[in-house]
């Protein structure tokens, strides 16, 4: 297995940054249980970020291209090589002292390699909303509320999904 990971950004003001990054990866498997995972994935980002001394806002693109096998049983298969094109927005404000919230938007499509029995395209959207509480500067109390709504052109991968979480991180 191989990993390349570039990184790269471009200054525009003493607020706004272009953000670049490329990664590859070679993907190998040890176990036969797990051959149909090998292959290739690339990602391709570009981000805008604008921060002032109490918000951040972040725009981001993401190509997402995938040459991997497929895990097939008697009576499913699924399919590990799509192509993904995905849009985000994220905002993080300081609302006083040690209080965080962000909001969240993303917005991705996938489409999967064509069959002779399934032609696959997904629509995926999430709102991420949280509450960040910085107790000192390595440990914080977080909150967090997930909605996830995939819609597909395959019925047996339509979902929601809604999650909230509450906890304690602690950074060493």
């Amino acid at each position: 297995a191989a990993m390349i990971d570039a990184k790269g950004y471009k200054s525009i003001t003493s607020s706004d940054r272009l953000y670049l990054r490329y990664r590859y990866e070679d993907i190998n498997s040890d176990d036969l249980i797990y051959d149909y995972l090998e292959g290739w994935r690339q990602r391709a980002t570009l981000e805008y970020r604008n921060a002032s001394s109490k918000t951040i806002k972040q725009l981001f693109y993401e190509l997402e291209l995938n040459n991997r096998g497929d895990l097939a049983g008697s009576d499913y298969s699924y399919e590990y090589s799509p192509t993904r094109n995905s849009l985000r927005g994220k905002l993080t404000h300081l609302l006083h002292e040690n209080w965080y919230i962000s909001g969240d938007l993303s917005y991705r499509f996938s489409d999967f390699p064509s069959s002779p029995t399934i032609d696959r395209e997904d629509e995926l959207w999430k709102l991420v909303l949280a509450a960040d509480y910085i107790i000192d500067p390595s440990f914080k109390l977080s909150t967090k509320l997930q909605f996830i709504d995939n819609s597909s052109s395959e019925e047996r991968y339509e979902y929601d999904k809604s999650m909230i979480s509450v906890g304690l991180i602690k950074t060493f």
